[in-house]
């Protein structure tokens, strides 16, 4: 877990970062439900996704402003002169398709933007951990995720009794828990640089609330970036449509500066005779490309390359390696490297 969470509070709820996710699920699994707050496009859902996959889990995905309370506990059928509630096929309940031997993480999304006789039904659901005459299976966590009420996304006012049942958590934004995410998730280098060089820019949520932006940056827009640009698509307007005009035109102008950023196979090559980029925007590309493409096969030559960087990138190459837990970490020149780094850290 990261060192946000022994952060004062924030509110009444603790601040985590999305990688913290997994650690916190896997805590209270079996112990109590888990709540995450957050600003719209700061990974709550992808999180969660990635949480069940690295469990082999079944991600029961349930966005409960899509649903009307009959929706959760089935339609009303007549059964031998009586009334029955025929059970919904996608809530993972006891006599339904979901299998018993799997985890199952029944995940409630979008919890406050519901009716609240739409939570009235998810407050039995995570209270009894049934609907009527419907039990959740067993083997099924349950996770829910929303908005904060400041957020402007259409909330509703929370259940009390419903928020009483959940262990709560506020998701914060921060570059170098993104960074960890991105090196994994195959993130193009020259955003991860580019956020290097301007942390401020990874969430511009309250920035957007404040002029009424209708695009703005968040993690998941970095991310919708990335791709355009994985595809050669380097113009304004496509950048624009997903981090907003501002933040794409530095997002532009950095991206055409660091041009002069040599190839990852030019060092691995001739470490020692490739020529530095000169301007900051080329030192962070040059550092994301390194700890991106780096392996045990190529970690002598790149680390012969990074010591030749000013001091400063030296240290970002060797934390953003870390954070990337590249295999190449382990490497004896790269652990000699980050040996000699760590002088340059005060």
């Amino acid at each position: 877990m990261s060192t946000n969470q022994t952060q004062a509070l924030v509110s009444d709820v603790p601040v985590i970062t999305a990688g913290d996710i997994p650690g916190i699920l896997d805590a209270f699994d079996g112990i109590a439900p888990v709540w995450l707050w957050g600003s719209p496009g700061i990974g709550k859902s992808e999180s969660v996704r990635q949480y069940a996959e690295s469990r082999g889990a079944i991600l029961c995905d349930i966005r409960l402003s899509q649903y009307e309370s009959v929706d959760l506990r089935g339609l009303p059928d007549i059964e031998s002169g009586q009334t029955v509630w025929r059970v919904p096929s996608t809530i993972p309940f006891v006599n339904t398709q979901f299998p018993t031997d799997t985890p199952i993480v029944l995940f409630l999304d979008e919890i406050l933007q519901a009716p609240p006789s739409v939570q009235a039904v998810a407050f039995q659901l995570v209270l009894d951990r049934r609907i009527g005459e419907h039990k959740l299976l067993p083997n099924v966590q349950i996770v829910a995720a929303s908005n904060r009420t400041t957020d402007m996304a259409g909330t509703s006012a929370p259940l009390t009794p419903l928020l009483n049942r959940f262990a709560h958590f506020e998701i914060e934004a921060t570059v170098d828990a993104w960074k960890s995410w991105a090196y994994r998730n195959g993130v193009d280098t020259r955003v991860i640089g580019f956020l290097s060089l301007r942390p401020a820019l990874l969430d511009q949520f309250q920035t957007a609330l404040k002029t009424r932006a209708r695009a703005f940056a968040t993690p998941r827009a970095w991310r919708m970036a990335s791709e355009i640009i994985k595809r050669g698509v380097v113009s304004f307007s496509p950048l624009a449509a997903c981090v907003g005009a501002g933040v794409a035109t530095e997002l532009i102008t950095f991206l055409e500066s660091s041009q002069d950023v040599p190839s990852f196979e030019s060092i691995v090559e001739a470490p020692a005779k490739v020529a530095l980029p000169e301007r900051t925007d080329g030192l962070y590309a040059v550092v994301s490309l390194c700890v991106a493409r780096v392996t045990r096969e190529t970690a002598e030559p790149v680390a012969a390359f990074v010591r030749r960087l000013p001091p400063e990138y030296q240290v970002v190459f060797v934390n953003d390696l870390s954070r990337s837990r590249a295999v190449a970490a382990t490497h004896p020149d790269m652990v000699k490297l980050q040996l000699d780094v760590a002088k340059f850290i005060k």
